[in-house]
């Protein structure tokens, strides 16, 4: 099954699916890792050149962009929109702002996404420091960087993220005013099949030990899931389950 997102070019978005994807025209896929000193926070993006995101697997989806063209929020190209039809119209009421925000819808990018197999609901850790949730949760703040438009932000304070998302966990001191610049980005080596050698890894029965290295016990994926919330490693993959 082939579904179409709206999404606004340059903006950074992630999803963690309980289904294969196959991003289509119009995006590109990453996994992402932290490099962290006592100067910057600088987010490495991996491009995915896997052709298929195995299910569970989170990943950032980041819209394409024309070449040359200056970056601007929704909220900002409505704005230089709505000048436009203002100049054209000479007044500028409801009429005008209903064809100001037609003309925005012709901006977004349409990105298709293909649907594979679907898996149990077990969010799998991958590409560093990135985490899947199938399900709404509540991020602490200073344990997360989250998108924010062409950009990420630190978590500086308990937020709530949607159902099948992704976020960045890092560890900081939300207080601090260290930690309020604008956090750095970098294109790192692309992570080809890891995300798919890692499934293939916890697909297979081996044991499987808490974080601290304590071992319950024997099996894979699908044993995982039916264990309290909490990381596990099995055969060597983190495995997130919640």
């Amino acid at each position: 099954n082939t579904y179409s997102q709206k999404l606004w070019p340059g903006n950074v978005y992630t999803y963690t699916m309980p289904v294969d994807i196959t991003v289509g025209d119009g995006a590109t896929a990453y996994g992402a890792t932290l490099n962290v000193n006592e100067e910057d926070t600088t987010v490495v993006l991996m491009p995915i050149e896997a052709e298929t995101i195995k299910a569970g697997a989170p990943f950032i989806l980041i819209t394409d962009k024309e070449e040359g063209e200056e970056y601007q929020t929704p909220a900002q190209k409505l704005k230089e929109i709505a000048s436009e039809v203002l100049a054209e119209e000479g007044q500028y009421g409801k009429n005008e702002q209903k064809e100001a925000n037609i003309r925005l819808q012709e901006y977004y990018a349409i990105v298709e996404m293909t649907h594979g197999m679907t898996v149990d609901t077990v969010a799998i850790t991958t590409g560093g420091n990135l985490t899947g949730t199938f399900k709404a949760v509540t991020l602490e703040a200073g344990k997360a960087i989250l998108p924010n438009n062409n950009g990420f932000k630190h978590v500086l304070i308990n937020t709530n993220l949607a159902a099948n998302s992704a976020y960045i966990t890092c560890d900081f001191d939300a207080e601090s005013e260290d930690v309020l610049g604008t956090i750095k980005i970098e294109i790192g080596d692309g992570i080809g099949d890891g995300i798919s050698e890692a499934l293939g890894k916890v697909s297979q029965a081996g044991n499987i030990y808490t974080v601290g290295g304590q071992l319950v016990g024997k099996g894979n994926i699908n044993t995982v899931n039916k264990l309290p919330a909490g990381i596990y490693i099995v055969n060597g993959v983190k495995v997130t389950k919640r």
